[in-house]
């Protein structure tokens, strides 16, 4: 990537992305920066949608990387965490998109719980469980390789997940 073939895919010249930012370092730093600010601020805005038991998986379902742009965002945050190796600034920006994700795994699985008393631990452990789906489901669809699942079929297996999980503290409560 060159700020020149990045000035051209912006329609702009590049004396104008020069005035912004002096580097490509720059330009990547600035472009991480904005991805986590991004993630960030989607997990909060979501924050009263996670709280309601009866759509807080498919909402979270809904924030796989389905739709053309979150699956672009999806391959930025993944080149960024390639190229933290040789620009550390870039692993923050990275960390935080993840713990984006990790708070909203948190709330979906806090939400299935309350109902049921499900304990703490128990709560912290599916709440990981549930994150490690996400994300293998993620890189499924963001990769988008053939023979991958597509963009339907993980939302699916995700609500799946969550539905079975609440339906497990549901009977445990019962006995």
């Amino acid at each position: 990537m060159t700020l020149g073939r990045v000035a051209d895919d912006a329609g702009i010249v590049v004396g104008s992305l020069r005035h912004i930012f002096s580097s490509r370092d720059d330009l990547l730093q600035g472009m991480a920066e904005q991805l986590a600010i991004r993630a960030e601020a989607s997990s909060h805005e979501r924050d009263a949608v996670f709280r309601r038991f009866d759509i807080a998986p498919k909402e979270l379902a809904w924030t796989l990387p389905h739709s053309r742009e979150r699956r672009m965002r999806w391959r930025v945050e993944q080149a960024l965490l390639v190229e933290s190796r040789q620009h550390p600034g870039f692993s923050d920006a990275v960390a935080r998109c993840r713990e984006a994700r990790r708070r909203d795994c948190e709330k979906v699985v806090q939400t299935l719980a309350r109902p049921f008393g499900v304990p703490q631990n128990e709560q912290d452990f599916e709440a990981k469980r549930t994150l490690a789906l996400f994300e293998g489901l993620s890189y499924q669809i963001g990769a988008a390789v053939t023979g991958n699942v597509d963009k339907a079929e993980a939302r699916r297996m995700l609500e799946d997940s969550l539905a079975g999980l609440s339906d497990r503290w549901r009977l445990r409560r019962r006995r």
